[in-house]
């Protein structure tokens, strides 16, 4: 089932974007191709394509000896970077990952995805977390990383991550983001996380896409790794819509929670 709904988010991201190519050059409309397409995807391509044209994109992974080798260097960067920056926390500086290889590039630039399933991993095991963050790069460097790492990871892969851990996603899209406080979603027991994928600006491609995790301790919404000092909020949707000073536009947010026994 998954596969078919990613197949189709591949197939409307095609067309969307195509349709949007040719009307705008019949239209003759953008003076400056560039400053026009950076504007018009957050604007006008929905979400589910964007997921789209990120499963499409991560469909090779790395070689095995490319994997390897990263892991042995990274497996080195990450002893140092708990001692620098604290045993047993969440990651909240991405910008200090300079030393750890993820695809083409190092985690200082396309590795939030990543971190993100790592502070969700922490919180929901309660900091028992099976997976090392060296080994969890590994994972997505095998399956996930987009591009060889240029665009980060697919949201999507990170969901059937933790659908193979055992954990149930329950995934919303778009504008069904807005309905999070009415469905009762960050309610849900046993403990939930969540991770959200988001633009950083809802007019402008060019600041990126960011992911993090969201968790809740005693009725506060904390945003890990948020470039903007780790904040907290009231509630899931204040978080949510507070990314970035209310800059930010989402794109998908995942609520990860173990099955009911």
């Amino acid at each position: 089932m998954i596969v078919f709904i990613e197949m189709g988010a591949v197939l409307l991201a095609l067309i969307q974007l195509t349709w949007a190519a040719l009307g705008a050059k019949l239209c003759d409309k953008p003076d400056n191709w560039r400053r026009w397409f950076l504007k018009y995807v957050p604007e006008n391509i929905s979400e589910w394509a964007i997921l789209g044209i990120y499963s499409l994109l991560s469909i090779k992974g790395l070689p095995k000896k490319v994997r390897e080798k990263h892991l042995t260097e990274n497996v080195a960067a990450w002893s140092r970077y708990r001692e620098e920056n604290g045993n047993g926390s969440y990651i909240e500086r991405q910008d200090r990952m300079t030393s750890f290889p993820y695809g083409r590039h190092t985690g200082d630039y396309n590795a939030c995805e990543v971190i993100a399933v790592y502070n969700a991993l922490r919180h929901l095991t309660g900091g028992d977390e099976t997976d090392s963050f060296p080994a969890l790069l590994e994972e997505f460097e095998r399956r996930g990383i987009t591009r060889g790492g240029d665009f980060g990871t697919s949201p999507m892969r990170l969901r059937r991550y933790f659908q193979k851990k055992g954990y149930a996603v329950d995934l919303m899209v778009g504008k069904k983001i807005r309905t999070v406080r009415q469905t009762g979603t960050e309610k849900k027991s046993p403990p939930l996380t969540f991770i959200l994928t988001t633009y950083n600006d809802r007019t402008n491609l060019e600041a990126m896409i960011h992911t993090v995790c969201i968790t809740e301790t005693s009725g506060r919404y904390t945003i890990h790794n948020d470039y903007e000092g780790t904040r907290s909020y009231p509630s899931l949707e204040a978080a949510v819509q507070g990314y970035h000073g209310g800059k930010g536009k989402p794109i998908c947010l995942m609520g990860i929670r173990r099955w009911r026994t």
